[in-house]
C-alpha cells in the first residue's frame, strides 16, 4: 500500500523525470490556489459585508426616493436600484482586488450566506433563483426566436462575424476618443458619405480615389452635419451630439446641453422603404459577447422582470451568451415626428413631438407620454404603420450616458461601462422583428479597445476596407 501511494503521488515508473516534475508543480499550484482562496476567504466576507451594508443603504434610499416620486413602490423600486450599484459601484476596487486572489462576488455571497443562516440556505436560494429563471412559458418563446434570428438570420450575430470590421487605429479617429460607425450587423446597410479623417468629411461614396472606405466612415460628432444612409428597410442621415466631446470640428454650441437636458443626443431622419408596423420595429441593445462582472443571476432576473412591467413588450436577456434587449420603438424614442416631405423639418433644428399623421388615436395630437403609452401596448399600436411617403424624425436624447467618459452618470457618481461590457460597443438601432435593420450603428470608445477583437493598434498595418 505504501509503495502504491508513492507511486500514485510520484507518477508511475514509466513517467518521463520532467513530466513528473511538472505533474508535481500543476499539484502544488493547484493546492496553493486552494489555500490562498481559503486564506482570502474570511476577509472576503468581512470586505464584502461592509461594503454590502453601505450598498444597501444606497439602494434603500433610493428607493425610497422613486417611491416619494410616484414612480414605483419600495418594493418594486428596490429591484433596480439593486441590480445598477451591486457590481458597478458596491464592490469598488477592493472586491476588484479580491478577484485578483482568486475571490469572487459570488464566492464571498456564498461563504457570507453560510456562515450566518448555514450551509443549507445557500442552496436553498440558489435553487429558488434557478426556479424562477426556469419560469415564463410562453414568454420565452419571443427570446429564443429572436436569438436564432441573431445568430442564423438577416443581420445580428451571423452578419457580424461574416462582416467583422477592424477599427482604424486611434490616431485615425476624428472625434476622439468616441468612433461612431455603421455597424456590421446590418449586412444590407452602407453610408454614402462621411467624416473619415481629422480633415473632415474628404470623400465620396463615389470617389475611387478615397483613401479609406466609405463603410469605415465616422459619423459626425458636434459638428452640426449629419451623415447619409441606406439599407434595405431604410433611406436617411444621421446627426450626434456628444457632450464632453470637443475637437476642431465642434459646431454644436455649449449650451445645448443644458437646454436640451441631456448629455447625448443621436437624431435619424428619413424614409421606410415599405409599409411595417410600429409595433414590428424594435430597438435596445445587442452584444455577441457575455458581459463580465454580472451581477447575481436572482437579482438580473427580478431587474428584467420589473422593467418588462414598466415596458411591456420588452424582451430581454443580459445574462445568456449574447446579452440583448429589446423595445418597442414608438414607446422609447424620446422625440418622434412625422412630416409630408415638403414639411420635413431641418435635421439640425430643433424637432418637437408631431404624430398626427398617424392617424387613430393621434389624429388630434397627443403628448410624449401617451403616445407611449399607446405605442407599448401591443394590441393598440399593431392598428398603426410607417408609411412609405411621409418623412420620420427618430429622436433618441437623454441625460444619463456620457459617451466622452463612456459611464453612467447617476448624479452623485460615475458608473464605468467598460467594467461590464468585455471591449463591446453599444449600438442604437432600429431593427424589424424578421431580422432586418432600418439602421444600426456603433459608438465605439477607445476604453473598450483592450479587449475588442477590432482593434488596430496604433503604427499597425491599416489597409482600406474593399
Amino acid at each position: 500500500m505504501a509503495s502504491t501511494r508513492h507511486e500514485s503521488a510520484l507518477g508511475d515508473a514509466s513517467t518521463p523525470p520532467s513530466r513528473a516534475r511538472t505533474m508535481t508543480r500543476a499539484r502544488d499550484d493547484g493546492g496553493a490556489r486552494d489555500r490562498r482562496a481559503r486564506g482570502v476567504d474570511a476577509v472576503t466576507c468581512v470586505t464584502w459585508m461592509a461594503h454590502a451594508s453601505v450598498g444597501a443603504a444606497i439602494v434603500f434610499a433610493l428607493a425610497v426616493a422613486l417611491a416619494s416620486a410616484g414612480l414605483a413602490p419600495v418594493g418594486l423600486a428596490l429591484v433596480p436600484c439593486a441590480l445598477v450599484f451591486w457590481q458597478l459601484m458596491v464592490p469598488s476596487e477592493a472586491l476588484g482586488r479580491m478577484r485578483a486572489n482568486g475571490a469572487t462576488s459570488a464566492r464571498a455571497l456564498r461563504a457570507v450566506v453560510r456562515r450566518t443562516a448555514g450551509d443549507g440556505a445557500w442552496e436553498f436560494w440558489t435553487s429558488t433563483s434557478r426556479g424562477v429563471e426556469s419560469r415564463g412559458g410562453g414568454k420565452t418563446r419571443e427570446v429564443e426566436r429572436m436569438a436564432r434570428r441573431r445568430r442564423g438570420g438577416v443581420g445580428g450575430t451571423a452578419a457580424l462575424e461574416a462582416n467583422r470590421r477592424r477599427l482604424p487605429p486611434l490616431n485615425a479617429w476624428p472625434h476622439r476618443p468616441v468612433f461612431v460607425r455603421s455597424s456590421p450587423r446590418s449586412a444590407t446597410q452602407r453610408v454614402t458619405d462621411g467624416w473619415a479623417s481629422k480633415r473632415g468629411p474628404v470623400f465620396k461614396a463615389k470617389d475611387e480615389e478615397a483613401t479609406i472606405g466609405v463603410e469605415d466612415a465616422c459619423a459626425p460628432v458636434n459638428t452640426e452635419t449629419a451623415m447619409s444612409f441606406e439599407t434595405e428597410l431604410f433611406e436617411g442621415r444621421i446627426l450626434c451630439r456628444f457632450k464632453g466631446i470637443e475637437d476642431a470640428m465642434t459646431r454644436t454650441p455649449d449650451d445645448f446641453y443644458a437646454t436640451k437636458r441631456a448629455s447625448f443626443q443621436v437624431l435619424v431622419q428619413g424614409r421606410f422603404k415599405e409599409r411595417v408596423k410600429v409595433s414590428d420595429v424594435l430597438t435596445g441593445a445587442e452584444f455577441d459577447r457575455e458581459f463580465e462582472n454580472k451581477p447575481p443571476r436572482a437579482i438580473v432576473i427580478a431587474g428584467q422582470e420589473f422593467f418588462k412591467r414598466l415596458t411591456p413588450g420588452l424582451i430581454a436577456d443580459v445574462l445568456c451568451e449574447e446579452p440583448h434587449y429589446y423595445a418597442p420603438i414608438g414607446a422609447t424614442l424620446s422625440v418622434l415626428a412625422a412630416h409630408t416631405p415638403d414639411e420635413a423639418p431641418d435635421i439640425t433644428s430643433n424637432i418637437e413631438e408631431e404624430t398626427r399623421r398617424f392617424g387613430g388615436a393621434f389624429a388630434k395630437g397627443v403628448s410624449i407620454s401617451e403616445r407611449c403609452r399607446i405605442f407599448s401596448n401591443p394590441k393598440q399600436s399593431n392598428e398603426y404603420f410607417f408609411n412609405t411617403e411621409d418623412v420620420y424624425t427618430l429622436d433618441y436624447f437623454q441625460n444619463v450616458l456620457l459617451f466622452d467618459d463612456y459611464c453612467l452618470d447617476i448624479g452623485f457618481v460615475k458608473l464605468p461601462l467598460r467594467r461590464c461590457l468585455n471591449g463591446q460597443p453599444i449600438s442604437f438601432f432600429a431593427k424589424h422583428r424578421d431580422g432586418r435593420y432600418a439602421y444600426s450603428f456603433e459608438i465605439w470608445h477607445e476604453c473598450l479597445l483592450d479587449k475588442a477583437p477590432e482593434r488596430t493598434p496604433v503604427g499597425a498595418d491599416w489597409p482600406p476596407s474593399k
